[in-house]
């Protein structure tokens, strides 16, 4: 609909590209509103006087954030995202101080849970990884460092991370500390065979389908897919080893309607696959009509 506003149009998706976003899908966030009764001046106005018309905060705070979104990463589910969190004074706060807002920032901020243990200096060097423009590894891998610490130190309070470094090596360790504990859980996976997988594997994509087998790719790969046996069994989520173009876990996600997304691809200890291994899953799971990753996907395969 903006290039029915020509030039202010344009000004506006230089200066905000995600307002414009916004804007031009106006129906989505606001669905009883006819075309005709759009001001026909509305593009012309202050941003915060469109973001107003748009049900968002009009605050200069509000449009500084959303300044923030390069173009390349806005996707109307981001938007919506961004909706919540623009409303959400905590999350506005930590959004104002990072230079740029990819998926990885936005991640971080949105998952509440995660807040305790973000600092400022951890989103700003998530906002410059341009491997989290699209997916959030880091709160991924924030996530189940945080769910095995629960697990392992129940009453210990969450620490803060300032850094990347600082996370992988102390989920790496969590990880070690939890295949020391684990040993009974581990034993009650001998024998145990998963039903057939939903993605028919190939030679350098296998599906995990043993209990043991789950137990080596967590012993491989040192990551904890053997504490997701009850959710493979229960057809929530299905393993499969990646052996090449290098070797990685990927975790395929059942969703309500019972279709399957692709939900984490990571090598050893978590860290993300590399972009020609991504590349190689994704085409393999198109040609079986599995979604690729989504920015909303919050189980990981630790």
């Amino acid at each position: 609909m903006l290039h029915a506003w020509g030039g202010p149009a344009e000004d506006l998706f230089a200066s905000n590209p995600a307002l414009a976003f916004y804007l031009a899908h106006f129906r989505s966030f606001l669905p009883n509103v006819p075309a005709r009764e759009v001001p026909r001046d509305i593009v012309k106005a202050k941003q915060r006087d469109i973001m107003r018309w748009l049900g968002l905060p009009g605050s200069n705070t509000a449009v500084k954030i959303l300044r923030k979104i390069p173009p390349e990463s806005i996707t109307t589910l981001r938007a919506n995202e961004m909706r919540s969190m623009l409303k959400d004074s905590t999350a506005a706060r930590l959004l104002v101080h990072v230079p740029n807002i990819n998926a990885g920032v936005l991640a971080l901020v949105e998952w509440k849970r995660l807040r305790p243990a973000i600092t400022a200096t951890l989103l700003r060097e998530v906002a410059a990884d341009k491997r989290q423009k699209y997916a959030p590894h880091t709160a991924r891998l924030l996530s189940d460092t945080l769910r095995l610490y629960r697990d392992l130190h129940p009453v210990a309070s969450f620490p803060q991370f300032r850094s990347l470094a600082s996370l992988q090596t102390r989920h790496d360790a969590l990880v070690l500390e939890h295949l020391r504990r684990e040993p009974p859980r581990i034993a009650k996976l001998k024998g145990v065979r998963f039903s057939r997988p939903p993605v028919p594997g190939t030679p350098d994509i296998e599906p995990i389908m043993t209990g043991e087998g789950l137990v080596a790719e967590g012993l491989t790969q040192h990551n904890c897919v053997a504490s997701y046996a009850s959710r493979i069994l229960s057809r929530k989520i299905y393993i499969y080893r990646v052996l090449r173009p290098e070797r990685a876990t990927l975790c395929i996600a059942r969703q309500p309607d019972g279709n399957w997304i692709e939900r984490e691809l990571a090598r050893s200890c978590n860290r993300p696959a590399n972009s020609k291994t991504a590349e190689a899953v994704h085409d393999w799971l198109l040609m079986h009509a599995v979604r690729g990753q989504g920015a909303e996907a919050d189980a990981s395969v630790n």
